[in-house]
């Protein structure tokens, strides 16, 4: 299409275009993940954090609606969005308004299918034979033979079938009516069904699968052969179940198969469960976009370039088809946009060979290329992912000084996400604080096989919380093969020492320097200097790219051997106008890109021509849709070159520019609310710091800017918030969060005070239980029971004489944990059956959830294992109704050890393997292997299959041991016990057993310790080392007694004592 008659559609438009798609999904029980954010950008091709304020203005107009709704292939519930009736009349009018060209690969259909037209027609004569006029019929679909599309955007799925299925006899069953269908396929033998609610002559029932399956019964029998497309599996899997859907493509493939028809069924991966999935991918012949794309070139790669070079031409495509078909392969397998764009290269030969044969390496995982500033670190890497654009996925990550280790995580958990593998994005939407043990389990286990550079630039800016966590994950991929990550940093940063260099060679470091002379003289060469000036203009920069990018004339050569800031001094901020450089220093202190708005709003009178000038000699870049920065050395200069008053003047109009953003009322921003904050620190504004950061607290929090929000609190004078409470309960709960628990208790008692003295009387009541609640869990943490029990009862007693039910149910459930931990399992009872009268009163589901799950718990320590199945099923039941998808799989877990107990094994094993299956999809690490040494018990007391059970145990113990959970360790130990025991070797078990026992008393677990010890005089038993064997049943005897011993297992020693 003609450039003048191209219509470019802003953001908003393309969201409404998008979303006037999924208008029939609005009032379905499961939606479609294209709905969401994370859909949207997706689907559009804008920045995730694009969507929110673009969703927003949409929403104001009156154009979109936000929901929640459960999406298809998620575990919860999420935000999702759907046009509103003026919002469906706007998209169906820029619909209506665009007549633009259906595109594929780029270029418009009709000239796309010309060119494979006479490339065809070209071939086919040069083999002496004679193709027909048509030749567009499928090359994609067989007869016999049943398709999977895994497609990203429907405009491809459409554009494929109008190509396979011109002329074509089709039979089409969609959520698209039949007239859109047609207008899509073109082909006088197509018959087509809309999938609905509704029965018609031209619609079916999406309940109604015999009356499907009739229908594509019906096709066959009227004629031999055609093509059957089944779209809207993911309607169908709403409407019916996955059990449901799953039998009937098996029994509609093997009707396909039989009759020699052709099946091809389109779907959007992320859209449908990933189990699902993988049974369908087993069952049907995949067709992804990319193996797609690959056969078109296929079609062509025949021809003789000069020849197809020659069509080329012929068809308007420039400047040839070689180029035409890289691209498609490039877009065919690169994932990501963001790789910086690159204005030149030069040089850099011996740097691009070593960085392939480290990447070819068997060994290494991670390449550290440092250098100094400007010294084009970024330019090379983004050189090398371009040349790997086509051979593996890319994938480019840049630091900023506000980036958070959840941020990091986050971005990995996208990268796995676009990949297919989506666990660590679960784990990161359900997970508050994060357990870098589990994350690394996760990666090591996704980032198998995954193909995959990752580029992580400006390294050098990473916290010691971020470093610490790279230093786990280099351990997590040392042994994994297909992954390699390239990290970009102005010096080396230590999360690896010289062993991993030189010994285990997974590190490889790169000191860049400056260019060379050739590659130094091309440079200038292009840039215009004569070459009398060549040999100076390198003694002065030592071939440092940024300042030979900086040089614009023959003037900015100085006879001088400065380093680079002289250099920045002399030939930049000298060259520069009062206005320039006043502007520079002010927008200095943002510490990442910022829209126009943000420099206008800090310099008023900045004109269109100041911009255009630093923007022409590269003092200031545009990074993505609006955002400028100035480069960081450039940055660093003119921040140093203010004055303490000018640096606070700056700062205070920053945070001036934040708040404003936030007064608007705008889509709610974390990294709005933590810019501010650090301005006003910088402004030493603390009043308004503390409101700031009191008000917005507990979102950060969730959004895990847990170090970001501590280092302000800690900087912060004690007499700013010394009159504070909700300070001190911020700071308590933070170290709460990180398990320093005696600082947080230093927070919670500093508060205490003031509450006390609160004029108020009510309000101060109401602080005094909050405070008395929160000291009381931080102590049970701690295992100070007696403390814990004391705080408790304080915070009961206000909440009763407030008459306060959501306290009072804390307070109880809270007393009901401590009494089962110390083994006084009546009083546990007692407590948490009143928690749950109230919670029941005031209809808290999911607090009534987990105190069933905590009331069963206590049976099954008395023993009382009808009654602890009976909460743990009333549980189950809850948790499904209201999508609690982790206290499901915690009550699935916990009623898989009752039928332990009881013996039947059969529906333990069958709990259990639901409690894993829902584990691993929610991304819980440490439950996943607990969950597993749980099994593998039920493996040997079922089958004996001690194989199948040592493998799950071994597994259980590497990752537990990994992530610290020493209680989970000893667990490991006991049923490795048991299991030798099973398989007779004897000493063995000893050996494990008594490794359980050392590490549970050093736990204080009383409870597992008498499990062991009892498991140990079992295998002394069967030694015959009879005066053992009752030591050892004596001590399990009496912690039992001690504890308010489970009647089975009283039961069982005493049977044990008289053998």
């Amino acid at each position: 299409m003609p450039e003048e008659h191209r219509i470019k559609l802003t953001a908003g438009e393309k969201v409404l275009l998008h979303l006037y798609e999924y208008t029939k999904y609005v009032d379905h029980f499961e939606v479609p993940f294209a709905v969401t954010q994370d859909g949207i950008a997706e689907a559009i091709g804008i920045l995730r954090s694009h969507v929110p304020r673009t969703i927003k203005n949409l929403m104001d107009k009156g154009y979109v609606e936000e929901k929640l709704a459960h999406v298809i292939g998620s575990e919860r519930r999420r935000k999702v969005y759907f046009l509103t009736t003026p919002g469906i009349a706007h998209a169906k009018k820029i619909r209506d308004d665009v007549k633009a060209v259906e595109w594929i690969f780029g270029i418009p259909e009709e000239k796309e299918e010309r060119i494979l037209k006479e490339v065809i027609s070209a071939k086919s004569v040069e083999e002496g034979t004679a193709e027909k006029k048509d030749s567009t019929e499928s090359k994609f679909f067989k007869p016999g033979i049943c398709y999977l599309i895994k497609f990203i955007t429907t405009d491809f799925v459409h554009n494929l079938l109008r190509r396979e299925l011109k002329n074509a006899r089709c039979l089409v069953l969609s959520r698209m009516p039949p007239q859109r269908i047609k207008s899509i396929i073109e082909s006088n033998e197509i018959k087509s069904y809309w999938l609905s609610g509704i029965e018609s002559e031209e619609s079916v029932s999406a309940t109604n699968l015999v009356r499907i399956f009739s229908i594509i019964k019906s096709f066959s029998e009227q004629e031999k052969g055609g093509t059957v497309v089944i779209d809207g599996i993911e309607y169908l899997i709403a409407q019916n179940g996955l059990d449901a859907v799953m039998k009937f493509i098996h029994m509609v493939e093997d009707f396909i198969i039989s009759n020699n028809l052709t099946l091809v069924i389109p779907l959007s991966p992320p859209a449908v469960d990933p189990g699902f999935l993988a049974l369908l991918e087993r069952e049907l012949e995949i067709i992804s976009e990319e193996s797609i794309e690959k056969a078109m070139v296929k079609r062509v790669v025949g021809v003789e370039q000069s020849k197809a070079e020659s069509i080329s031409q012929k068809a308007g495509v420039s400047p040839s088809l070689s180029e035409f078909l890289e691209k498609i392969s490039d877009e065919a397998i690169s994932f990501h946009s963001k790789i910086p764009s690159i204005a030149h290269f030069f040089g850099r030969q011996e740097e691009l060979k070593l960085i392939d044969e480290l990447i070819a390496s068997k060994t290494h995982r991670f390449i550290v290329i440092h250098g100094i500033a400007g010294m084009g670190k970024t330019t090379l890497g983004a050189k090398v992912a371009r040349n790997y654009l086509k051979k593996c996925n890319v994938f480019w990550m840049r630091i900023y000084d506000w980036v958070t280790l959840r941020t990091i995580i986050s971005e990995f958990g996208e990268i796995l996400f676009l990949m297919k593998r989506q666990h660590l994005k679960n784990y990161m939407e359900t997970k508050p604080i994060i357990d870098i043990g589990e994350v690394c389990g996760i990666l090591e286990r996704d980032l198998k096989n995954a193909n995959a550079l990752i580029f992580i630039d400006d390294f050098q800016k990473v916290n010691e919380e971020i470093k610490n966590f790279f230093n786990s994950v280099l351990d997590a991929v040392a042994n994994i093969e297909g992954i390699k990550f390239i990290i970009l940093s102005r010096h080396p940063v230590p999360f690896y020492d010289i062993r991993d260099i030189e010994q285990k060679k997974i590190v490889a470091e790169i000191e860049l320097k400056g260019l060379d002379k050739e590659s130094t003289f091309a440079f200038l060469r292009m840039k215009g200097f004569p070459e009398t000036m060549f040999e100076r203009i390198y003694a002065l920069t030592k071939g440092h790219p940024l300042a030979l990018e900086f040089m614009k004339s023959v003037e900015d050569v100085k006879q001088t051997s400065s380093g680079i800031y002289k250099f920045i001094f002399n030939e930049i901020f000298m060259k520069l106008n009062e206005t320039e450089k006043s502007l520079l220093k002010k927008i200095s202190v943002f510490r990442h890109p910022l829209p126009i708005e943000a420099i206008s709003y800090t310099f008023p009178t900045y004109t269109s021509d100041t911009f255009t000038h630093l923007i022409n000699r590269g003092l200031l870049s545009q990074t993505g849709e609006n955002l400028y920065e100035v480069h960081e050395l450039v940055r660093e200069f003119f921040y140093n070159m203010m004055s303490v008053q000018e640096k606070n003047e700056a700062h205070k109009c920053a945070a001036q520019y934040y708040l404003e953003i936030i007064n608007r009322n705008e889509v709610f921003s974390e990294r709005t609310y933590l810019e501010a904050s650090y301005h006003l620190y910088k402004t030493k504004d603390f009043e308004k710091l503390v409101d700031i950061i009191t008000t917005n607290s507990f979102r950060l929090i969730q959004q895990g800017y847990i170090h970001e929000m501590l280092e302000l609190i800690e900087n912060l004078p004690e007499i700013a918030f010394s009159s504070r409470i909700d300070m001190y309960v911020l700071k308590g709960t933070i170290y709460d969060i990180m398990a320093r628990w005696d600082d947080s208790l230093k927070a919670y008692n500093a508060a205490l005070p003031i509450a006390k003295n609160l004029l108020d009387a009510k309000d101060k009541e109401i602080k005094m239980m909050k405070l008395y609640e929160r000291i009381a869990h931080v102590l049970y943490n701690k295992s100070e029971w007696l403390d814990a029990i004391k705080y408790y009862q304080e915070s009961l007693k206000i909440a009763k004489k407030l008459e306060d039910t959501i306290g009072i149910v804390n307070a109880k459930r809270g007393l009901g944990l401590v009494y089962w931990r110390t083994g006084e399992y009546a009083k546990a009872k007692e407590h948490v059956q009143d928690a749950l009268k109230h919670a029941e009163k005031i209809n808290d589901t999911a607090t009534y959830v987990n105190l069933k799950i905590e009331m069963g718990m206590i049976h099954d320590e008395l023993g009382d294992f009808n009654t602890a199945a009976t909460n743990y099923t009333d549980a189950i039941k809850y948790a499904e109704e209201n999508y609690f998808y982790y206290e499901l799989a915690r009550a699935q877990h916990n009623l898989g050890g009752t039928y332990l107990e009881m013996h039947d094994f059969e529906k333990a094993q069958a709990c259990y393997e639901k409690a894993l299956e829902l584990f691993k999809k929610l991304g819980y690490f440490r439950e996943i292997y607990w969950t597993m040494f749980n099994l593998a018990e039920v493996y040997i007391r079922m089958s004996g299959d001690i194989q199948k059970a040592e493998a799950l145990l071994n597994e259980a113990y590497i990752n537990l041991k990994r992530i610290g959970d020493m209680h989970g360790v000893a667990s490991v130990y006991r049923y490795l016990g048991m299991a030798k025991r099973h398989s007779g070797d004897y000493e063995k078990a000893e050996e494990y057993l008594l490794k359980s026992i050392e590490l549970l008393e050093k736990l204080s677990l009383p409870h597992r310790l008498a499990e062991s010890y009892f498991e140990l005089g079992l295998v002394y038993k069967h030694q015959l080392r009879k005066d053992e064997a009752i030591e050892c049943f004596e001590k399990a005897y009496a912690i039992f007694e001690k504890i308010g011993a489970r009647v089975y297992y009283l039961r069982k020693l005493y049977d044990t004592m008289k053998l």
